[in-house]
């Protein structure tokens, strides 16, 4: 699940999300260390220099926070992503797109 050959992210995605972000959000998936559901759920906001990132999944349940600091991110909106895999690609979307 979440092969790393077959990724693509959305049109919404590139336009809004700054790339550096993408391949934090990317790693987030990566890196964890339990089952993955199909379906990955960020949540980002912005304090300050600092961006609050929270990062969910229904089954198994799973739910952490993280804050990284973004002087030089361009990101200025409370936005939610999906990150979602077919079986066979992995998409990063925004929930309008979907």
């Amino acid at each position: 699940m979440f092969d790393k050959e077959n990724r693509y992210i959305t049109r919404g995605i590139n336009e809004k999300i700054d790339l550096q972000l993408q391949i934090l959000l990317w790693s987030l998936v990566d890196n964890l260390k339990i089952e993955k559901d199909y379906l990955q759920v960020f949540k980002l906001s912005r304090a300050g220099d600092v961006i609050n990132i929270e990062h969910t999944q229904e089954v198994p349940e799973y739910k952490s926070f993280i804050k990284i600091n973004a002087k030089d991110l361009e990101f200025n909106e409370d936005i939610k992503i999906y990150v979602i895999d077919s079986g066979v690609y992995s998409t990063m979307l925004l929930p309008e797109e979907y």
